[in-house]
């Protein structure tokens, strides 16, 4: 029989025992603990201000990744080369705004081009042309040797955090330009001071430069104290002498009533930047020993001993327990913030009695696995492609780990200003949902608030099984934008100790929700970036750098599968006399209504790409021998019958079509594509409206046809091509 004793009795007896020994060991031991806890305290805070390092590294890896996207970008680089500062405008303006959107307000983009001139500050576009030379070093460097930079630099305003990286022109491989990312220090010293709990300020050496001058809030010496944009400063009355070895090492200071605590900073070039000052006071540093020193100090020896004979047998017991406990605890606080610790060498509480102490293990033996649990997921998530994978992953912790019985995740596009099921559970349960045609019909996502079915089962007039089920949607939000909502299906709670059930189930689904929204709002961006630079921004079609990039797979998989593909060159034409007569606005207008028709004139997984001006490359994968000639001629035809409407005219337009096979006509797709030029070319020649298959005669010298500039052979024929191709 096990029996089980209460916490309060053994308390009881122990307690008194170490209370009154601690009594009696109180005077003695006093200043010697005080000492102690004084610097056990400051190593901890000088430790935990030396992360300031590590939180500036990874905001400047930060930096130069997304300058290093902008810089990829083929727009980007166009209209850097061709110091098109509106275009450039255009394009980089919203990416500043959605990270504005999602809590990043102060980072800037800035471009400059040689030999070290300011050409767009993107927050300020009205302020070009200036001279960065005589203190932009790492621009200059950018710009000389095409090397990238990330780190802290002192400019205008004092130092902050730069990644800068150089654009080089599409053709000539030269530098045409550089861009940079930077981010004020103001908001990583906010989260130090969140961390430490101290008050910092930032100096730095004073310079000529009046508007450095004008941005400091004390002048001591040679040094400035600076205004920091997301951190409040006050003065830390620091002297010149004290600055002078606080540049040089990590410090610390005493005085009458506070300490303060500084730390080196270095910038790109190892040079040290400034100083960073936290100030906390002695009182503060004493606060957890005053209780212990005011209370009483009456000592009773013979009491003591015969305590402590009594309750050692009984705080034996309890010691063991908290011990581990404490233990436990301990290598938590160690591993914060540790993906692999907390992942990898976690460890429970081993010894659980049967009483309050073990009620206290047995729940943090609980706590540590949910911790460990989320700490994997959070981590498996970071490493995956693509939001449909993060999707995927969630809905497995939904469906295997806490056995949720139905479910629908739904992902909200804003382009086709649509609400869409990613994943259903069962899959069946698909055929049945509401069609959010309109993602404003659903409460969850209009609102941003939880939907439940528990108080009122009629709240969500889209849900069709209100007797039968009971129900909750969370919607998934980041920055203030809906992007998601989770629906949670119950079969129907009409108890007390139902509800409970499902409510605990949600409980846990929050936590692992709110350890994805961050992960997946970065990859949904990322995502955004990428298929901008292989995306044709008028059309919303792949441009010439999707085929460059992706042609080799695409021909792969036409092998493996031993399949053949169609290859159509498309040309509009006398497309000329329509930018000459209606503008490049309807011509524009021609080119966006035509790629619509295209796309709905193919299947979903043919390929169809801007080739460039008004030509049209489009891939039939995995077709018949000969259906290519067929699927052109319905094409040439539709487009010959349809009306485009176009700003202020309608008109119809007829198009050429150049017709090569792949691998029928050759094993290299590229001069497979060249073979479908020069039947294009062919087509234009024999009066246009017409579809054309190349043929191996077409090869011959002979018969050769005028091919476009980027198919010229190597001794090229006499131009014969009618004018206005």
């Amino acid at each position: 029989m096990t029996f089980k004793f209460s916490i309060r009795s053994k308390l009881a007896a122990f307690s008194v025992g170490i209370v009154l020994t601690l009594l009696s060991l109180h005077y003695l031991l006093e200043s010697h603990l005080l000492n102690e806890h004084r610097q056990s305290d400051l190593q901890d805070l000088i430790d935990k201000t030396s992360t300031f390092s590590i939180l500036v590294s990874k905001q400047a890896r930060e930096n130069l990744q997304m300058a290093l996207l902008i810089a990829e970008n083929r727009s980007v680089r166009k209209a850097l080369a061709s110091r098109d500062r509106k275009t450039l405008l255009k394009i980089v303006k919203p990416v500043m705004q959605e990270m504005k959107r999602t809590g990043a307000e102060n980072v800037r983009i800035h471009f400059h081009i040689p030999p070290c001139i300011s050409f767009l500050r993107v927050w300020l576009p009205d302020r070009n042309g200036d001279d960065l030379s005589g203190f932009r070093r790492s621009v200059k460097e950018v710009l000389d040797t095409g090397t990238t930079f990330s780190g802290i630099e002192i400019g205008r305003a004092g130092p902050v955090v730069r990644g800068i990286v150089p654009v080089l022109d599409d053709l000539s491989g030269k530098i045409t330009g550089s861009v940079e990312v930077f981010t004020d220090l103001g908001p990583l010293i906010e989260t130090l001071s969140d961390f430490t709990g101290l008050s910092y300020a930032l100096y730095t050496i004073r310079t000529v430069r009046q508007d450095l001058a004008e941005n400091a809030t004390q002048t001591i010496g040679k040094y400035l104290m600076l205004r920091l944009p997301a951190s409040e400063s006050r003065p830390h009355a620091l002297s010149q002498k004290e600055l002078d070895q606080a540049m040089q090492r990590q410090s610390i200071f005493w005085h009458k009533d506070r300490v303060v605590i500084t730390l080196p900073i270095k910038d790109i070039f190892n040079h040290t930047a400034g100083v960073l000052a936290g100030i906390i006071s002695i009182k503060a540093l004493d606060t957890h020993l005053e209780e212990f020193v005011s209370s009483s100090r009456v000592v009773a020896g013979f009491i003591i001993i015969f305590i402590i004979g009594l309750s050692f047998l009984w705080g034996n017991s309890l010691v063991k327990s908290l011990k581990g406990m404490v233990a436990t605890i301990t290598k938590i606080k160690k591993h914060i913030g540790d993906a692999e610790g907390m992942t990898g060498g976690m460890v429970c509480v081993t010894s659980c009695a049967m009483d309050e102490v073990g009620d206290v293990g047995r729940a943090i033996n609980e706590l540590i696995t949910s911790i460990k649990e989320i700490s994997i997921f959070r981590r498996t998530i970071e490493a995956d492609e693509d939001p449909e994978e993060i999707y995927l992953r969630l809905a497995n912790v939904f469906e295997r780990k806490l056995k949720l019985p139905a479910f629908v995740i739904y992902e909200v596009d804003t382009e086709k200003n649509s609400m869409q099921p990613i994943y259903c559970q069962p899959p069946e349960l698909k055929e049945e949902l509401h069609d959010f045609l309109m993602p404003e019909k659903c409460r969850a996502k209009r609102t941003g608030m939880p939907v439940s079915s528990m108080e009122d089962p009629r709240i969500c007039l889209a849900f069709k099984w209100e007797d039968t089920f009971s129900y909750e949607c969370l919607p998934m939000t980041v920055a203030g934008q809906v992007i998601g909502v989770v629906e949670f299906i119950f079969p129907y709670a009409d108890t007390f100790e139902r509800k409970e059930k499902i409510s605990e189930s949600l409980r846990e689904a929050k936590k692992y929700l709110n350890e994805m929204l961050p992960v997946l709002q970065a990859k949904r961006l990322a995502k955004q970036l990428k298929e901008q630079a292989v995306r044709d921004q008028l059309t919303r079609l792949y441009n010439r750098r999707y085929l460059e990039t992706s042609l080799e797979g695409i021909v792969a998989g036409i092998k493996r599968r031993n399949t053949c593909m169609g290859i159509l060159l498309c040309d509009m034409d006398y497309f000329k006399e329509v930018n000459d007569r209606h503008g490049h606005d309807s011509g524009d207008a021609l080119l966006v209504e035509l790629a619509m028709l295209f796309t709905s004139l193919v299947r979903s997984s043919d390929i169809i790409v801007r080739f460039g001006g008004e030509e049209f490359l489009i891939l039939l994968m995995d077709c018949q021998k000969g259906d290519a000639i067929t699927v052109a001629e319905k094409i040439r035809i539709e487009v010959e019958n349809h009306l485009f409407r176009l700003p202020g005219v309608a008109l119809h337009r007829t198009i050429s079509i150049g017709v090569s096979e792949f691998p029928e006509d050759t094993n290299a797709i590229w001069e497979a594509i060249k073979f479908a030029d020069m039947a294009l070319y062919r087509a234009k020649e024999l009066g246009r409206n017409r579809v054309v298959r190349f043929k191996p005669e077409m090869w011959e010298e002979g018969n050769m046809p005028v091919m476009s500039p980027r198919f010229k052979p190597a001794t090229p024929k006499p131009e014969t091509n009618p004018a206005g191709t």
